[in-house]
């Protein structure tokens, strides 16, 4: 029996994204940037557009 890899990917838009969300200080946060703060699996990554 193979052992199954998860691996999660996010891609957030050009100008939104974590690093700008914190700039702002709003409280708000992209709906990628929430997805991956919820994810559980081991293997995550974060990548984020140009601005």
């Amino acid at each position: 029996m193979s052992d199954i890899k998860r691996i999660g990917a996010f891609f957030d838009g050009t100008g939104n994204h974590k690093e700008n969300d914190k700039e702002i200080n709003d409280g708000s946060i992209s709906n990628i940037g929430k997805l991956y703060n919820a994810y559980i699996g081991v293997d995550k990554f974060y990548l984020q557009a140009l601005n």
